[in-house]
């Protein structure tokens, strides 16, 4: 069977149905990302693999975060649990208490009585840099929508 080229490939998640000969692509929809990690060697092969083809944007801090939320409308959020300048929960907390709105906040941290304490304060999902797998993104990117 022939099939076409596709020139976006990193938009091209799977082929959806092949019924009577006509092909029909499912392209994922590219999201806008919110990265609020200190250390981005950690992130980045993640992002790199999980989130290619989305709008990722990066920031070290809480505080440039607080920005960028007050400025755009995110569809996730991925948060470093250990900050250098506080805890990922003190950080969302502080947020919320700011009245932003926030997206689905999906918390690192390699420390379980973290990652507890990150959906406690309102984190969607709290994983393991470390140990996360594609499932762990594929189940981050459901609970965006």
């Amino acid at each position: 069977m022939f099939l076409p080229s596709i020139e976006n490939q990193d938009s091209l998640v799977f082929i959806e149905e092949i019924f009577s000969g006509k092909l029909t692509l499912t392209q994922r929809a590219t999201m806008k990302i919110l990265v609020v990690d200190d250390n981005y060697q950690d992130i980045a092969p993640l992002l790199n693999v999980y989130f290619k083809g989305d709008e990722v944007t990066y920031v070290a801090t809480p505080h440039v975060a607080s920005i960028k939320l007050s400025d755009n409308r995110y569809d996730l959020m991925i948060l470093d649990g250990e900050l250098s300048s506080c805890e990922g929960p003190e950080a969302l907390q502080a947020w919320q208490s700011m009245g932003l709105e926030l997206p689905p906040v999906v918390m690192f941290s390699a420390s379980e009585k973290m990652r507890k304490k990150g959906l406690e304060v309102g984190a969607v999902f709290a994983i393991s840099k470390e140990d996360c797998t594609a499932e762990d993104f594929a189940e981050a990117r459901r609970r965006a929508k």
